[in-house]
């Protein structure tokens, strides 16, 4: 004869057995199995519009352009209707704006990279980006194309 403890052990772990199944069956542990079978995570779309730094702005014609400030200089990409980097649109642009703790407007002239994708300006553009500001777009000939006005508080 099996002494008392062990008998209760084996009668135990014989009840758990029995009714961990109906219970897994039928109750929470049922959502926890259906969970395991679906999958994970949804396939990446192809489609999806690439991360582009800095404050988008939509233009007239569907595309975009997108102002950021780096190494304290400002850089203007165009994007196309999938916010996808293309040429740009414009030779040069001017942007002017009302620096935070100083008096007067600080202004810079944006010229082509030398990637050929974007346009960068001079590094005079200090923190806090609390301004906001007036871009313009320029042809060959210094004439305007397009206006913008750029909060840069959304950086």
């Amino acid at each position: 004869m099996l002494p008392v403890s062990i008998t209760k052990s084996l009668l135990m772990a014989a009840s758990i057995g029995i009714v961990v199944p109906v219970h897994a069956a039928t109750g929470r542990y049922s959502r926890l199995a259906q969970a395991e079978e679906t999958p994970k995570r949804k396939p990446k779309r192809e489609d999806t519009a690439p991360v582009v730094p800095g404050v988008i702005v939509p233009r007239k014609d569907g595309r975009f352009i997108a102002l950021a400030v780096e190494d304290n200089r400002f850089v203007l990409r165009f994007l196309d209707e999938g916010r996808r980097q293309i040429e740009p649109g414009a030779v040069r642009a001017s942007a002017r704006w009302e620096a935070v703790g100083l008096s007067g407007e600080e202004r810079a002239v944006l010229n082509p990279a030398t990637d050929g994708l974007s346009l960068v300006g001079a590094p005079n553009v200090k923190r806090p980006y609390r301004f906001k500001v007036y871009l313009s777009l320029l042809d060959e000939n210094g004439e305007s194309i397009e206006n913008f006005q750029v909060d840069m508080r959304q950086l």
